[in-house]
């Protein structure tokens, strides 16, 4: 199960990378949809504590706050990832997508495989459903 721990993790991993001047509750709704994101691609949704989809999960988060700044014309961003440093000199944003790939490359073999069996789908509703009792509606 995915859970605010593991958007954390994400969410740590991007701060690690960015300079401290970025602000959590900016980078945070990436983190959870970056999260979010990998878990749906798991075959096990217990690998979303694999230190790896982990990193993966960071850097897609990293990309996309990278595109988000691209975007809203906030020019370039630096980031640090281990001893590479890529700042206005280079392209932020080639660099984070080089990473992102190589990231998600790297845990390709966690996600479910394509033409796997879908999901079940959900049951239809019930055309004739039973009557509520008010009974349990005056208890909560």
């Amino acid at each position: 199960m995915l859970t605010n721990n593991n958007v954390q993790s994400v969410l740590d991993v991007m701060i690690g990378m960015l300079d401290p001047s970025v602000q959590e509750q900016e980078l945070y709704p990436l983190a959870a949809a970056s999260a979010l994101w990998i878990y749906l691609k798991l075959e096990d949704p217990e690998d979303i504590n694999n230190v790896r989809v982990i990193m993966a999960a960071g850097l897609h988060g990293l990309y996309s706050y990278m595109v988000k700044r691209r975007i809203n014309g906030d020019g370039l961003v630096s980031f640090k990832a281990g001893d590479l440093s890529i700042d206005s000199k280079g392209d932020p944003l080639e660099a984070a997508k080089q990473m992102r790939d190589e990231a998600l490359a790297d845990v390709q073999h966690f996600f479910k495989k394509e033409g796997a069996e879908p999901e079940p789908p959900l049951p239809e509703p019930d055309p004739d459903p039973e009557p509520i009792d008010d009974f349990v509606f005056e208890c909560i």
